[in-house]
């Protein structure tokens, strides 16, 4: 009993607290990547008008199926260029519709659009901050459930 009352608290807090906590920071992390990346390509990048020509489907869990752009635009140095957007939806892009975006010089088919060029970065920071939230509340329940377990190791279990 003394093993188990040794390696079990470590294992509750890592699946009980350990995972949410990792995953509320990676999102979290994932959230400021995207709003940097907008960020910097809004302040050096350049604008451009893009036009969809078609849709690229996004298979998701439970049968959904999200459709992200697929552009064709002129960069400054006169270049055409075809890349897909980042901007998923769960209908599809009508073909020739246009759209403002902007796009990285050094590489083009780096863009982001300039409106709702955050949509998605608000959610996973809520997401991660609720995921961190969960660990802290999970962590204070397992320590008080753990202390009350190590009071509760001293029993003998051996057959007689």
């Amino acid at each position: 009993m003394d093993e188990l009352s040794e390696w079990l608290p470590t294992l509750g807090s890592v699946l009980i607290v350990g995972i949410p906590a990792v995953a509320g920071l990676a999102l979290i992390s994932a959230g400021v990547r995207r709003w940097i990346r907008h960020r910097s390509l809004a302040g050096s990048g350049h604008r451009a008008t893009a036009v969809v020509v078609d849709n690229q489907l996004q298979s998701r869990s439970e049968g959904q199926t999200h459709f992200r752009p697929v552009v064709t635009f002129r960069t400054a140095a006169g270049q055409e260029l075809k890349t897909v957007v980042d901007l998923p939806q769960s209908r599809s892009y009508l073909t020739g519709t246009e759209f403002e975006i902007y796009y990285d010089p050094q590489r083009p088919t780096e863009v982001t659009p300039v409106r709702n060029g955050q949509r998605g970065t608000i959610t996973y920071l809520v997401f991660g901050v609720v995921f961190l939230v969960f660990a802290l509340f999970a962590y204070q329940l397992t320590s008080t459930m753990f202390e009350e377990f190590e009071d509760f190791g001293d029993v003998d279990l051996t057959w007689p």
